[in-house]
């Protein structure tokens, strides 16, 4: 290792700064080493003042990504989830109907976002007001397909009779997730999508002088 670091040092008065893959290159082919591996070595330049600033320092992928990956074959799979939004945020405040957030449906297949203000509360008939508007905007965007499964954690009202029945009649399967990481793959991603949206459009009506609310 002491000998790699040597070769990098040179290189960098040399005016020619090795990338990490020179790096292994150098050790793996020319030095032929074999004692340490490129875990360490990755290591150890981290360590190294010309390389720790510009170095990853997030933590790797979950291993849910790796191997886990959700897989379809047909359109009508959907993801769903429940995004929020503070009662009060810059500009007007939230109106109280307004204030249970809104339903967030991805289809797995296509990725297409499909979205519905909740109205009032997150009871039964108010989710499944929302479902129908959802179920409504996948037949117009899919003719001919229909919703065939529908995959959410375990919201109370999700998984009350009224719901669940519903599901039944439309011939939706329906799968609770067990794990939050399960959820975060496309639900979650899809409402971090959504609010970004209207972090900008909150910016461009701020220029114009409006002030509109998220919904």
């Amino acid at each position: 290792m002491k000998i790699l670091i040597n070769w990098v040092n040179n290189q960098l008065t040399n005016g020619d700064v090795p990338r990490v893959s020179d790096v292994f290159d150098y050790a793996f082919r020319v030095l032929k080493v074999t004692a340490i591996t490129r875990r360490a070595i990755r290591q150890e330049l981290r360590l190294h003042p010309a390389y720790m600033m510009n170095s990853r320092q997030q933590r790797q992928k979950f291993r849910s990504r790796k191997q886990r990956p959700i897989i379809v074959n047909n359109l009508g799979s959907l993801h769903c989830d429940i995004g929020f939004y503070a009662v009060t945020r810059d500009g007007p405040e939230t109106p109280l109907k307004y204030r249970s957030g809104f339903l967030v449906g991805v289809d797995v297949l296509s990725k297409y976002i499909y979205v519905h203000i909740l109205n009032k509360n997150r009871k039964a008939p108010s989710m499944i007001a929302a479902f129908e508007d959802v179920l409504r905007q996948f037949r117009s965007h899919n003719f001919g397909q229909n919703v065939a499964s529908i995959s959410f954690d375990k919201e109370r009202s999700v998984m009350s009779n009224q719901v669940q029945h519903f599901f039944k009649e439309n011939n939706i399967s329906f799968h609770a997730f067990q794990f939050s990481d399960s959820k975060a793959k496309l639900a979650e991603n899809a409402i971090g999508l959504i609010r970004t949206e209207i972090a900008r459009l909150k910016i461009m009506a701020r220029v114009n002088n409006k002030k509109l609310g998220w919904w």
